[in-house]
């Protein structure tokens, strides 16, 4: 069974302060995760069939601006995560993994790519000051330089081969 696309709803209920959400049919969520099987794997997705919850119980389920379906043990396929990534998708019928398209990706490595530089940012910041202000020890100085080389090629790195990027190793001193 599919329930589609729940939103909030303002239903009144017993239970106070909590979040309602209703299907686009007009089921209510706390109804709707009662008739579901316990031994089925429940799965939250979004519009463009991309998986972002499952669960055997569906109590861990909030499936705000997601639907819902139940998939039998025999039809998750055997790589399928425990921890989603979204890399999955549900066409309604099957679960399958997700082509990423290229554009993605390489938003992906750039994000991965500011997060890297970003790091060596925060390394190299100390070593520069002592190095500014004339104290920095030799062993300060070869850090230094290990990481502004890291940085630089860093910046050099051909994320158009993606999802093949080569990334320099971060050092380890």
């Amino acid at each position: 069974m599919i329930y589609k696309n729940f939103t909030r709803s303002e239903a009144e209920r017993a239970e106070d302060g909590a979040l309602h959400l209703q299907s686009e049919d007009g089921q209510d969520w706390y109804d709707v995760r009662e008739k579901l099987s316990a031994e089925k794997l429940k799965i939250a997705y979004q519009a463009d069939g991309v998986i972002r919850q499952q669960s055997y119980n569906a109590v861990e389920l909030f499936p705000e601006n997601l639907s819902i379906a139940e998939v039998s043990k025999k039809a998750i396929p055997k790589d399928f995560p425990e921890r989603l990534d979204g890399n999955w998708i549900f066409d309604g019928k099957k679960i399958t993994p997700r082509v990423i398209p290229e554009s993605e990706l390489i938003a992906q490595a750039e994000e991965t790519r500011a997060q890297l530089m970003a790091e060596a940012n925060q390394k190299i910041a100390p070593l520069q000051a002592a190095l500014d202000v004339g104290i920095a020890t030799y062993e300060e100085l070869d850090k230094l330089k290990v990481w502004k080389t890291y940085l630089v090629l860093l910046s050099r790195v051909d994320i158009s081969n993606v999802p093949d990027v080569d990334w320099p190793v971060q050092p380890v001193v």
